[in-house]
């Protein structure tokens, strides 16, 4: 059982981090505007993620899963940090 997890930008404190507070939310806003569900991963859906695939899909193998809150149906996204 091969499956990877692709998740886009994804809400952590490392993040953060890299930008101030202004630009951060900035960041954050563009992606959230960019997805299809108006949100943006975090930390805890990729390891909700991970918990499927180890729990549920027993029968799942070579799978590549994006887990962007469908950012990757808008086509490109730049977001300017």
């Amino acid at each position: 059982r091969v499956n990877a997890i692709c998740p886009g930008y994804v809400d952590t404190r490392w993040v953060r981090s890299t930008m101030n507070e202004e630009a951060y939310n900035e960041f954050k806003r563009g992606i959230i505007g960019k997805s299809a569900l108006r949100r943006m991963v975090s930390a805890e859906d990729v390891a909700d993620m991970a918990t499927f695939l180890i729990l549920v899909a027993r029968n799942m193998t070579g799978e590549t899963l994006i887990l962007d809150a469908g950012i990757h149906l808008s086509g490109s996204v730049s977001v300017s940090q």
